[in-house]
């Protein structure tokens, strides 16, 4: 019977895929070809490891395991990635159009202040730092981070005593408060969801009109240029005190009423520009979002490609080396046989 079995295994694995296996089982060397059968896989597995994918995985026989379930769960990362560069791309042309409306609005309401010099020799003492709500949207936020940071360095070395003041618009503002939270006068948080308007703006800058005196204000936002580029800007905005100058008499303003024209034509100029920035931020915001999920995606199906491959090669070396052990007892019990 045993003799019987044996025949019928010896029969089923005389393929040319294995011709080489057996002829080393007959002459009693089934390690040799064990070995070579083994030895691309391990060479694919030190290149994958040294790759970061499959983090150090020891090998045994729950290792093909681990990895089935790590291309399961990039295969879900793959799709929330791709699901999100869908929604983004969407979304974006709703905010361009918004972002188009918008820019005459806030181009008109400058005009005036950009028809006058700006004092910037002692520098801003409002930095307003335009933010996102939302991560996974590339280096939009660090971006507006550093500028802020660099100002204020700057005002620190130039004047040691100046009391400079900063405030952040949006969630992510407060990875600016953990590095200058000496220096936070104003927060405001979800001002995307929904995307405030201008109303909303008022309420901020009423907030701000609060604060001490200052000689400028300077917003950090990132504008909008394309689907796929935007710019780190800064727009600075004379103070109120700034408006007693004589570029100021070329306009008509009431005598009995000019100290408190100035002051709303100040309070609408500031409110005009964050409102523009926050328009121009959720644009770009949108579209660095849009690309990062496009890179994601495309990264996850190169690492998935590479793992299948990694785990198609263990799974026939497995097979190899189990068929190889068949063969290797199937001839010795031939040989004690005889």
């Amino acid at each position: 019977f045993l003799r019987e079995g044996h025949r019928r295994i010896r029969a089923a694995l005389y393929t040319n895929m294995f011709t080489r296996a057996i002829s080393a089982a007959k002459i009693g060397k089934p390690q040799q070809n064990r070995q070579t059968a083994l030895s691309p896989v391990s060479t694919q597995q030190k290149t994958l490891r040294a790759d970061g994918l499959l983090g150090g995985v020891a090998q045994g026989s729950g290792q093909l395991k681990e990895v089935r379930g790590r291309i399961k769960s990039i295969q879900s990362v793959a799709k929330i990635t791709k699901t999100m560069k869908m929604i983004a791309s969407s979304r974006l042309k709703a905010a361009q159009k918004r972002m188009e409306s918008n820019r005459p609005f806030a181009q008109g309401a400058r005009l005036i202040n950009d028809s006058v010099p700006i004092d910037t020799t002692k520098g801003s003492n409002l930095l307003v730092g335009v933010f996102a709500d939302r991560g996974l949207c590339g280096g939009i936020n660090s971006f507006i981070n550093k500028h802020i940071n660099a100002l204020a360095i700057s005002r620190r070395q130039a004047d040691p005593n100046s009391n400079f003041q900063i405030a952040f618009l949006g969630n992510k503002g407060t990875l600016l408060q953990k590095l200058q939270s000496e220096r936070i006068a104003i927060g405001a948080k979800d001002i995307g969801k929904p995307l405030v308007n201008f109303t909303g703006v008022c309420e901020i800058v009423t907030r701000l009109m609060e604060l001490p005196k200052t000689n400028t204000a300077s917003i950090v936002y990132n504008r909008f240029d394309n689907a796929a580029q935007f710019t780190t800007v800064q727009v600075d905005i004379n103070a109120r005190e700034g408006m007693d100058t004589r570029e100021y008499d070329a306009f008509e303003f009431e005598e009995d009423q000019a100290l408190f024209q100035k002051q709303d034509l100040y309070e609408f100029q500031l409110a005009a520009t964050i409102f523009g920035a926050i328009v121009e931020n959720a644009a770009s915001e949108l579209s660095a979002r849009m690309t990062a999920m496009d890179n994601a995606s495309r990264n996850a199906g190169d690492i998935l490609k590479r793992l299948n491959i990694f785990y198609n090669r263990g799974r026939q070396a497995a097979i190899t080396t189990e068929l190889s052990e068949i063969i290797g007892g199937a001839a010795a019990l031939d040989s004690g046989s005889d």
